[in-house]
């Protein structure tokens, strides 16, 4: 496969609950976590898709043309474990992760949505109430999709509120750094019990939503920025316009709490209107994340019809948009 994992700790890292801010937040220090070979000092370049469709016989054109260095998916635990130790496996999911590594693309799971019976919140995004029944669901996922794989535990999961399954709400304003203790909690039973299930299998953080730098709910990963237990951090980063981007300073930012490689899981420019100004835009971001070299990975957020306020790489009649041959290799 063209993407060979190999995963290098240079230091222990301690397992103590205070956090340590890194001295210098722009510079690697000494106990980085090596992932992924440098592809010419560029990230990784990568897509989200829309659950369950990874497999259709309609992607391949863009798998073969577009050739990502990784898709990112959701895996819905409420659609596996129907009842405690009900397992059911939508065949949709194999065909996925098989489709994509058919083309040698690095799935990248995004694991969440836990079933009624596991959580009391009544938010379909709520967070598991036993986070070993948590540990225990990953473990199945690892175990069923063998080799080279990226779970990502959660999405936006440091935010209080959530749209049904799509993200949030595992913060709590009410709780310490709210509520990363119990996140780190979660990294402490979910990491042993993916490994053990595929020694192969990265455990990557819950993309953080980071709606603002100073604030508590980016007091969230000060929590458990320094835990042995994840591979890589993750976190989302939209834009209005080229100029008014906080990229810098979020990097900046979780710099001060992690050495782990850092991964742009959710990126695209946002817009009201979809229009020629917005595509030129998309184009000059697309362009500048190529080349940022602080960042192991980037994905796009999305490929298909049906993004985020205008932020897919395909029109509605699925016809490619300028941006989508920015992010050609």
């Amino acid at each position: 496969m063209k993407l060979a994992l190999t995963l290098i700790i240079l230091l222990v890292l301690s397992g103590c609950i205070a956090p340590k801010p890194i001295p210098d937040p722009n510079a690697f220090p000494e106990n980085t976590i090596i992932l992924f070979p440098v592809f010419n000092d560029r990230p990784m370049r990568c897509v989200e898709v829309w659950g369950g469709t990874a497999g259709a016989s309609i992607m391949n054109s863009y798998w073969m043309e577009l050739q990502p260095d990784c898709v990112r998916m959701p895996i819905i635990w409420s659609n596996i474990e129907i009842a405690d130790d009900t397992w059911i496996w939508p065949p949709v999911y194999d065909r996925d992760v098989a489709a994509l590594r058919k083309y040698n693309i690095l799935p990248v799971l995004t694991l969440k949505g836990a079933p009624d019976w596991a959580r009391s919140s009544p938010e379909l995004c709520g967070r598991p109430d036993d986070v070993n029944e948590f540990a225990e669901f990953v473990r199945e996922v690892a175990k069923r999709y063998q080799g080279e794989i990226i779970l990502e535990l959660g999405n936006e999961p440091d935010v209080s509120i959530g749209q049904e399954d799509w993200w949030g709400c595992w913060g709590n304003p009410d709780e310490p750094y709210y509520g990363g203790l119990w996140y780190r909690s979660l990294l402490d039973a979910a990491y042993p019990e993916i490994k053990k299930a595929n020694p192969e299998a990265l455990v990557m953080s819950g993309g953080l939503m980071l709606p603002c730098l100073n604030c508590s709910v980016a007091t969230w990963v000060q929590a458990w920025g320094d835990s042995p237990n994840y591979d890589i951090l993750s976190f989302h980063n939209y834009t209005w316009t080229i100029q008014d981007n906080n990229l810098d300073e979020a990097i900046k930012y979780l710099r001060q709490w992690s050495s782990k490689p850092l991964w742009l899981s959710e990126t695209a420019v946002q817009a009201e209107l979809c229009d020629e100004n917005h595509e030129r835009m998309s184009i000059e971001w697309a362009d500048m994340l190529r080349s940022e070299s602080r960042l192991s990975s980037v994905s796009w957020f999305m490929l298909q019809p049906g993004g985020w306020r205008c932020t897919d790489l395909l029109y509605s009649d699925w016809t490619k948009k300028p941006v989508y041959k920015e992010w050609m290799p």
